[in-house]
């Protein structure tokens, strides 16, 4: 292979895309956007959940709880409208009513009871009951309490590792979401693209190398995708921030620039060790529609591992891989990214697995410059 030669490829290909508008516009602003995107609508549905209006009401309550059922926007209303907004739960327009027994007294020998109706289909109602209940269960006599003693926090979980959870879990599935979408079509086009115009047999009989072009072909796509990992990896950051306003955590949470410098390699190493697939796909693959058709199943097979890293089953399924976690391909460095989102990251294992996904990266090319010799795999 000649350093010229592979040059004059990579030229060529980026030449190519330079003259398509939607594909420049796919490569620089759609990760970013993509990634805000589904941020703010995160804060959006948040904000919606937030400021929904309590429709909730109760009848006959004691003066003495009264002040308990107004702090959750819980109405009174008279008995003759019980029947109405029963019927208003059942179709969701109402969410709960409470109905006491005429001269309520909880001192009593013989139990009262308390009538709450509810709609089981609907969360906020279930929601709402569970906190009624627990609110008229301070009323009850009781042998003993639990959990009531003054100032006093019982629950001992962490309001910022909630948050950075959640973040670890989501932002992720993201990452390689938007990665495979960005690229998947270019790379698509960049082989498999050339086998089905007949273009790619044109230029193996000029004296180009193959392995130059393979090469060369390689290059220009991991150029491409570094242009749409800074695009991600910004779309990243802005969304950080915003992200804990969507999860209603009181925490504010600080990154270093050593945190923000070992995201951005890993993403990276993301992005290159994603795009090493799909150059596979497309070399393999005879035409356009049979590569992006399996790149798209390459898609949801990352997806949903990376999905299922919020479970508490899968987590314990992660633990028990351990330390091979860190050697294989593009799951070791979704692994990365969401340790380092949540400020638990080990450097031993971000350097194993950046190492593992660079030799990926060479073997993919090497790989695709090999397959550039058989004739068959050449002309699909």
């Amino acid at each position: 292979m000649r350093i010229n030669d592979i040059f004059t490829v990579i030229k060529r290909e980026l030449k190519g895309i330079s003259k398509d508008k939607m594909l420049i516009f796919q490569i620089i602003f759609l990760p970013f956007m993509i990634m805000v995107g589904y941020t703010m609508l995160m804060v959006v549905m948040s904000e919606d959940t937030d400021n929904n209006d309590t429709s909730a009401y109760i009848v006959n309550a004691p003066e003495y709880m009264l002040d308990g059922f107004e702090s959750m926007n819980i109405k009174s209303i008279d008995a003759s409208d019980i029947n109405a907004i029963k019927s208003k739960i059942s179709q969701k327009e109402a969410q709960l009513l409470v109905v006491f027994p005429d001269n309520f007294k909880t001192d009593t020998e013989n139990p009262q009871n308390i009538d709450i109706w509810y709609n089981g289909a609907d969360t906020s109602s279930v929601e709402l009951w569970s906190s009624i209940n627990i609110y008229l269960n301070e009323f009850q006599p009781h042998a003993f309490t639990i959990n009531m003693s003054e100032n006093m926090t019982y629950d001992l979980s962490d309001e910022e590792q909630k948050a950075l959870s959640l973040f670890g879990a989501m932002l992720p599935t993201m990452l390689i979401m938007v990665v495979f979408i960005t690229i998947m079509n270019i790379s698509a086009e960049a082989i498999a693209g050339d086998k089905e115009r007949g273009f790619l047999n044109t230029v193996l009989v000029t004296p180009v190398s193959r392995g130059s072009i393979a090469t060369g072909k390689a290059v220009s796509i991991y150029i491409l995708a570094i242009i749409g990992g800074l695009s991600t990896f910004g779309g990243m950051i802005v969304s950080l921030p915003k992200m804990a306003k969507a999860t209603d955590l009181n925490v504010k949470i600080v990154y270093s620039f050593s945190d923000y410098a070992l995201l951005f390699a890993v993403t990276m190493i993301t992005v290159f060790a994603s795009v090493s697939i799909l150059l596979i796909i497309s070399t393999l693959s005879t035409g356009v529609k049979q590569a992006t058709s399996i790149s798209s199943v390459m898609t949801f097979v990352f997806m949903i591992p990376s999905m299922l890293l919020s479970t508490d089953s899968f987590e314990k399924v992660i633990r028990n891989i351990g330390m091979r976690n860190n050697f294989i391909p593009i799951w070791n460095t979704i692994l990365n990214i969401r340790s380092v989102i949540m400020l638990d990251y080990k450097s031993s294992n971000i350097i194993i697995s950046v190492t593992v996904n660079i030799v990926f990266c060479i073997l993919a090319t090497a790989f695709v410059a090999y397959c550039f010799k058989n004739e068959k795999i050449v002309n699909g």
